[in-house]
């Protein structure tokens, strides 16, 4: 009989299964037939939803008959579509972009939180919130835009690295369509190398990281380009007082394959010696001194193609980015020449293996060159380091019902450092030459990623990634004494030979609970590993800064992160709370007066050992209506404590700013009109200030007592802008004008410390302090056709 009864349930269990089907297909922008990222796709009155996956994919396992369908994403109008499912059936949506200049679109229905796409710690920035904020000489900035979220502060004050939650800006990963951007900036930080015209999402996890993402302690910001109009030839562009640019995007076959090519040219010098002598000509103080010469210069270029196989199961992209600066500035780094290049290539295979599979494979390259020259010296030389990257990643989606989803994959990664070479440029130079010996790594990952509605109200994401890490021959190893940098022994391998080995585990981990339709709270917990450092003696971020891998000498960074969150919509006004703790091991910090430059034992200069960092984030936002923006107050500390920094005592990091405020809004004044009024205020960093200077062997030094026991003046800014738009048929036209730095403030940018030469013997130490900008108007005209 229980034989039987066994027999019976098998049966039953098929046929019931078999009542189900797959209703499955791709999310996309009904204009453009862009794919939508994280669409939410869900069963009307049921709990029952998923979201589409990063290339807008989407399936749903359903009971066989008749259920409504509701797909929502930022920024557009919400659909439903009415199925009959009677068989596995793929259905692509179309989703219409709101229009919020648009005094006609009114919310008509209450807002409510989608459990499905609450991801701890997780923020989205839409282009147009983008091109609405003010930014220096009008230039629309993606990770100017960023800082203005809780918890993500300017690396420097002014400048587009970003530190999130106490982290560094080498600990946030950045990625360009999969593939790692080394040095996100131009112009010393001033612009960010992405142009906005070119980027269709940005996403920045700094809670739970996904487990297809790793590679750095803090942060991920995850940019994906546009992949090209495939309905209409759209051409755009702009002219601004610092650059210009041109996106030419469309169809090659309709619906089947498109392009996109978008590039950008900045002369920014050009405009700065105008403004500077013009100035000079007025008596106007800052700039009695100016010299002019200043040859402020970069590019960028963004290209992209995707096509579609005749079945459309397989899809295939190829993008690629090249961006290259020069820099000489009569203010910054005196007597020198900068030059930097990021270049990438991503190549991307999507299929459909079944209605409930999806996979996609990337390969990718990324490269990450600068140089460095001396001018009107007697050394005359010219430094050139770099890192090149390829990789491999595979990863699958398994949609396996309404409920519940696994992503899954494995990556290969190879790195190879080129940490400096020097040359004399001229016969006359006193510059011997000289090359750092390169480093090699390999990493391999394997990771997978659960997301499941466990009941009424609940969902959870359990993720879990394993790395292997190698640093490979050729190359030596050095053992060093307890002083700086005396060598005891070293090591010599040969190509192949493995010279350091780690492994670590890295387990993610989030659990919503959602009372009613209209809030949420969170928690979550996630462990991270970092297998590269950045050493840098400035906090600007020089391309004179050097990438080191882990070695025997410095370990991996780590970090666990708890954090718990709430968020609920009041009236269409969103409001979030999020307290974190985060514990650091691992992570370095340089000696007094270490020596970067050219220096074959950069390690010796390095110590290492552990940090803290906890934060409170608090965030109004209304996304909707005439008037739009957001408002978000932090409250954060971070310290490290590092035995041989500090005399072992635990000291601030220069990036604890203990309150930050900030707000964004845009009032759409008319169909055409949207004014915009952005404020920003961040406590002083911390810095080390010298109380005097030493000569040793025929050398000066800087002596210190504590690190980073000076507190800088706090950085506060306001910035206005008003946007016309005019629709004339075809052909769009956009007019911006605003001020930067409304009232004038003088915010610090850079603090030089060196020993005062002109004191004998060498006791003094002189301090300079930088502000480079004061109130700055601008104008910039945008085009469509």
């Amino acid at each position: 009989m229980t034989k039987l009864l066994i027999i019976a349930a098998f049966f039953i269990s098929i046929n019931t299964y078999a009542q189900r089907h797959n209703l499955s297909g791709i999310v996309t922008d009904a204009v453009s037939g862009e794919s939508l990222p994280n669409a939410s796709v869900k069963v009307a009155g049921m709990d029952a939803g998923i979201q589409s996956n990063a290339y807008g994919y989407y399936s749903l396992s359903l009971k066989k008959g008749i259920c409504l369908i509701e797909i929502s994403y930022l920024g557009y109008l919400k659909k439903s579509v009415r199925v009959d499912l009677q068989r596995n059936l793929k259905l692509d949506i179309q989703l219409t972009p709101a229009n919020q200049q648009l005094k006609e679109v009114q919310v008509k229905e209450r807002d409510q939180v989608d459990l499905g796409n609450t991801i701890p710690g997780k923020s989205s920035i839409q282009m147009s919130q983008v091109k609405s904020m003010g930014t220096m000489a009008g230039e629309a900035d993606i990770f100017q835009a960023l800082q203005y979220l809780p918890g993500i502060k300017a690396a420097v004050e002014g400048n587009t690295g970003l530190s999130v939650r106490g982290g560094s800006f080498d600990q946030t990963l950045i990625l360009l369509d999969d593939a790692p951007v080394y040095n996100p900036s131009h112009a010393l930080g001033f612009f960010s190398a992405f142009n906005s015209d070119a980027i269709k999402s940005v996403d920045i996890y700094k809670g739970t990281v996904p487990a297809q993402f790793g590679g750095r302690l803090s942060s991920v910001v995850d940019l994906k380009m546009k992949e090209g109009n495939v309905n209409h030839l759209n051409v755009s562009g702009g002219l601004g007082a610092i650059a210009s640019r041109l996106t030419v995007e469309g169809p090659i076959k309709k619906e089947r394959s498109s392009f996109i090519v978008s590039g950008r040219y900045s002369y920014a010098g050009s405009t700065a010696n105008l403004i500077g002598k013009l100035a000079q000509q007025m008596n106007v103080y800052p700039f009695r001194n100016f010299t002019g010469g200043n040859d402020i210069r970069f590019y960028d270029l963004n290209a992209k193609i995707n096509w579609k196989s005749t079945d459309s199961k397989d899809q295939f992209f190829i993008s690629a980015y090249a961006g290259k600066d020069w820099f000489k500035y009569y203010l910054f780094q005196q007597g020198t020449f900068m030059k930097w290049q990021n270049n990438t290539l991503s190549f991307r295979w999507n299929r459909v293996q079944r209605s409930n599979l999806f996979f996609n494979t990337t390969a990718y390259f990324s490269n990450y060159g600068y140089n460095y020259s001396l001018l009107m010296d007697r050394r005359d030389f010219e430094w050139k380091a770099g890192l090149q990257e390829v990789g491999l990643k595979n990863e699958w989606d398994y949609f396996i019902d309404p409920t519940a989803s696994l992503k899954a994959g494995a990556m290969l990664t190879y790195t190879h450092y080129s940490p400096g070479a020097i040359k004399p440029k001229s016969d006359s130079s006193i510059t011997i030459p000289f090359t750092l010996r390169a480093q090699n790594t390999l990493q391999n990952v394997v990771f997978a990623g659960y997301t499941k509605q466990l009941s009424k109200g609940f969902s959870m994401y359990a993720g879990l990634r394993v790395s292997i890490y190698s640093m490979v021959g050729p190359g030596m190893t050095y053992e060093y004494s307890q002083k700086r940098d005396p060598v005891q022994d070293s090591t010599r391998y040969k190509a192949g030979g493995l010279m350091n080995l780690r492994a670590g585990i890295e387990p993610r981990w989030s659990l919503n609970y959602m009372p009613d339709s209209i809030s949420v709270l969170s928690i979550a917990a996630n462990r991270s590993m970092q297998y590269s450092h950045l050493l840098n003696s400035s906090a600007v971020g020089l391309p004179t800064d050097v990438w080191l891998p882990s070695n025997r000498n410095v370990a991996p960074q780590s970090a666990t992160l708890i954090s718990l969150g709430y968020k609920r919509i009041i009236k269409n006004v969103t409001i979030s709370v999020e307290a974190y703790q985060k514990w650091m091991k691992g992570v370095i910090d340089l000696v007094d007066n270490a020596q970067l430059f050219v220096n074959q034992y950069s390690d010796s200069q390095v110590r290492s050992g552990k940090g803290n960092a906890w934060g409170l984030e608090t965030m109004l936002e209304k996304k909707t209506g005439r008037l739009t923006g957001w408002i978000t107050y932090t409250l954060s500390k971070t310290d490290r404590t590092i035995p041989g920094v500090n005399n072992d005592l635990a000291y601030p990091t220069r990036y604890d700013r203990r309150h930050s405020i900030s707000f964004v809004t845009t009032f759409h004044a008319t169909k055409r009109t949207a004014l915009s009024m952005d404020f920003q205020f961040n406590s002083g960093g911390a810095a080390s200030f010298p109380v005097g200077a030493y000569e040793y062997l025929g050398a000066s030094f800087n002596y210190y007592t504590s690190r980073n026991g000076y507190r800088l003046p706090a950085y506060h800014r306001l910035d206005v802008q008003a946007m016309f738009t005019r629709k004339r048929k075809k052909w769009e036209r956009q007019f911006v004008v605003g001020i930067f730095n409304v009232y004038d403030q003088r915010n610090l940018f850079s603090v030089q410390v060196e020993p005062d030469t002109f004191s004998q013997p060498y006791e003094l130490s002189r301090i300079s302090a930088i502000s480079l900008y004061g109130v700055m108007p601008f104008f910039s005209y945008g085009f469509k056709i």
